[in-house]
C-alpha cells in the first residue's frame, strides 16, 4: 500500500542525516528489530524551491519512534582557518607594501590593544593580497605541466619558450616544497 502511494503520487524520499533507524521494537539480542519507518516524502516540484532540504533523525529518546525534523533552510558552515605566515610570500611584489599599509592604519586604545589590532590588520592585508595574487603553487604546477604537454603534443612552441616553462616549473616545485615543509 505504501509503495503504491509513493508510485501513484510520484513522491520521493528526502533521505536523512543521523541515526539510520526511526523505530525499534525495544527488545534485545536476537529479538531486536530496527527499521526506518518514518520518512519525509516530497514532490519533485517542491525540491525546486527547497533544493538543499534535509531531514534529521533526532535519535531515540525513550519512545519506540525517533523524532524526525525536516529542515528547508540553507546552512552555510564556514570554518575559520588558522592564519599562518607563508615563507613563499617574502620577496614577492607588494609583500612589504602590505605590511607598511597595515601598520600605517590608525588604531586608538591602549598600546596592547593597538598592537593586537595592527597584527590583525597585517593578517587581513595578507589574506586580501593572497586572494588577488593567487600564490597557489599546486595550481601553477598543474597549469605549467599542461602547457608543456601541449607544447610537446602540438608543437609550435620554440625551444626557448619550452626552456622557460621548464624553469617556471622548477621554481613552482621549489615553492611547493617550501609550502609542504611548513605544513609539517
Amino acid at each position: 500500500m505504501f509503495r503504491n502511494f509513493v508510485k501513484n503520487y510520484r513522491v520521493l524520499d528526502l533521505g536523512f542525516v543521523g541515526h539510520p533507524y526511526t523505530w525499534w521494537n525495544k527488545r534485545e539480542g536476537d529479538d531486536v528489530i530496527k527499521s526506518r519507518l518514518d520518512r519525509v516524502l516530497y514532490d519533485p516540484r517542491w525540491s525546486l524551491m527547497f533544493n538543499s532540504a534535509t531531514c534529521f533523525h533526532m535519535g531515540m529518546i525513550g519512545a519506540d519512534h525517533c523524532p524526525i525534523m525536516p529542515n528547508t533552510e540553507v546552512e552555510t558552515i564556514k570554518s575559520k582557518r588558522r592564519f599562518l605566515f607563508d615563507r613563499r610570500w617574502a620577496g614577492k611584489d607588494g609583500y612589504e607594501e602590505v605590511i607598511k599599509n597595515a601598520w600605517a592604519k590608525e588604531v586608538s586604545g591602549c598600546r596592547w590593544y593597538q598592537v593586537c589590532e595592527e597584527i590583525k590588520n597585517v593578517r587581513m592585508g595578507f589574506i586580501k593580497w593572497c586572494k588577488r595574487n593567487n600564490f597557489n603553487s599546486r595550481i601553477r604546477i598543474d597549469d605549467i605541466q599542461l602547457r608543456l604537454k601541449e607544447a610537446f603534443e602540438f608543437g609550435g612552441t620554440s625551444k626557448e619558450e619550452v626552456r622557460q616553462l621548464e624553469q617556471d616549473l622548477d621554481h613552482a616545485w621549489g615553492e611547493e616544497e617550501v609550502f609542504l615543509e611548513e605544513q609539517c
